[in-house]
């Protein structure tokens, strides 16, 4: 984005107040967690093909490493954009980071409507996060900050649960339905993810052919497809915010060994398990101001 646009910079978040042009954040690829909050009009984009509405009074979460594609914005549109890189998210939810990647990873939670009160809780936190960057000088500034940004992603975390809950409500609670969320829970709760479909079933009590139905049924992914996508998460998690060396992420998460985890990480990711480290460690230590 232009330096004009940029209220705060800091190597691990970036805050941007009432943009108007988003056409630099077309065809690129999420480097952290984007927010996009719509103050007013409309944005439409694709976020790893899926095309998503962001209407006024809605936010969308971009997860990292999504692409987004097919940006576009009615005139009169205003947003609020904020970037933080993966370490800093994981580093301040991780008391709380199995709810927050069921969320975001599971559930989808991405595209997210306010309720009235929804929205005047997050006018509280706009109005504390402008007062601050009005005063760059501050002491403990970035302390600060941070702890701002803290509370407003556990905000953001109670109100895609509390989405959930109205979500299953309304939803039909079959025996289908019931199995699957049970199968999610297991599967999000384990420490070692990278087990087989059989595996799973065998806890639920269920069959292999029917786990793999009921997640069809209900998420249009195969359970195949969550397991990989919690195991990626782990992967990424203790890459970016751990000193784990290779070998120890691959033996705590179920790899038979590192040449194994190798092959794996490189179908699943484009790269070695150091180039990604590496890669992403440096984006997230260098701010990038065009």
């Amino acid at each position: 984005m232009d330096k004009k646009d940029i209220d705060y910079i800091d190597e691990c978040i970036t805050q941007m107040r009432n943009i108007t042009d988003l056409s630099r954040l077309n065809h690129t690829q999420a480097d952290g967690y984007i927010f996009i909050m719509c103050r007013q009009g409309l944005v439409k984009l694709h976020l790893n093909g899926q095309p998503h509405d962001i209407a006024e009074h809605t936010f969308i979460i971009c997860m990292p490493g999504q692409h987004i594609d097919h940006l576009l914005v009615s005139p009169d549109t205003k947003v609020n954009v904020v970037r933080l890189s993966v370490r800093l998210v994981q580093e301040l939810m991780r008391n709380n980071i199995k709810q927050w990647n069921r969320m975001l990873y599971i559930n989808k939670r991405q595209v997210n409507n306010l309720s009235e009160q929804h929205l005047q809780q997050l006018a509280y936190y706009d109005y504390l996060l402008e007062s601050k960057l009005q005063t760059p000088n501050e002491p403990y500034h970035k302390e600060i900050i941070r702890t701002i940004i803290h509370a407003l992603l556990y905000e953001i975390l109670s109100m895609m649960e509390q989405s959930e809950w109205q979500t299953d409500m309304a939803e039909d609670a079959s025996t289908g339905h019931m199995h699957f969320k049970r199968f999610l829970d297991t599967l999000t709760n384990a420490t070692v993810k990278k087990q087989t479909v059989e595996y799973y079933a065998r806890q639920l009590c269920i069959t292999p052919k029917y786990l793999a139905t009921i997640c069809k049924a209900c998420s249009q992914k195969s359970a195949h497809e969550w397991i990989a996508d919690m195991v990626n998460e782990d992967i990424r998690y203790l890459l970016l915010s751990t000193d784990l060396s290779v070998k120890e992420v691959a033996l705590r998460l179920g790899f038979e060994n590192t040449s194994f985890f190798g092959k794996y990480f490189k179908k699943h990711f484009g790269c070695t398990p150091m180039e990604y480290r590496i890669s992403h460690t440096q984006s997230s230590q260098t701010p990038d101001i065009p």
